[in-house]
Formats: structure tokens, sequence, C-alpha cells
């Protein structure tokens, strides 16, 4: 049951349409319970349903015809965050914590610490 799951979630990983945690999902998925396993599917559920990935949405990095990557914070309206989507799977992560401690360190933690470092950056300009 699993397998083909995960290997859904590395597609859609590959495809850039989910964010960051929700791209690396297909990692961890195995050590929830099914009850988990539902709830964090529909979270990535209602982020496919709102957030259609159009090809507007993708940008070169570089030159004009380099390749195309989706820039999830570009295209996001002002204010707006993707945190409700991958809110509940954080909760899950820590009920884990003592079988995914690597995974839930660079989900979470490495993100907040360069999101804060980002912050100081933008705040001494």
């Amino acid at each position: 049951m699993f397998l083909r799951l995960r290997k859904t979630l590395e597609l859609m990983s590959v495809g850039q349409f989910l964010p960051h945690p929700l791209s690396t999902l297909s990692d961890v998925i195995g050590n929830f319970h099914a009850f988990h396993v539902h709830c964090v599917l529909v979270d990535v559920w209602n982020f496919m349903k709102d957030n259609v990935p159009s090809p507007v949405a993708f940008v070169s990095k570089g030159a004009s015809d380099g390749p195309l990557c989706r820039d999830f914070e570009e295209f996001s309206s002002p204010g707006k965050s993707y945190r409700s989507y991958f809110e509940r799977l954080r909760l899950i992560m820590i009920h884990h914590v003592a079988e995914i401690p690597s995974e839930f360190k660079s989900f979470f933690v490495d993100i907040a610490s360069k999101q804060e470092q980002d912050l100081q950056i933008a705040m001494e300009y």
C-alpha cells in the first residue's frame, strides 16, 4: 500500500507540485499510523486544490532557456502562508519524533533557522 503512495508523492515532488516539507513527505509516510496518513493526505489534497500548478507558476532560474522551477514564495499572494497545509504534519511528526528525529529537524528546525537568518539579513538593510 505504501509503495504506490510513496511513488506518487515522489512524483509530485519531482514535478514541483508540493512545497517543502510536503515535497519530502514520502521519506516519512511509512512511519505514520493509517489515520495520520489520512490526515496528511487530506492536507496534500487541500494544497493541490487551492494551488493549481499552472505553467505561470514556473520560472526560469538564470538564462531564459534554462530549466523551469516552481517558486512557491514568489507566486503566493501577499501575506499568504502555506503553513496551514503542513501544520498537521508537524504535529504528527512530533508524535513520532523518536522514530524520525533527523527528518523532523530537516523539515522544520533547519527551515525555521534559515527563515530567521533571512529575516535578520533583510532587517539589516
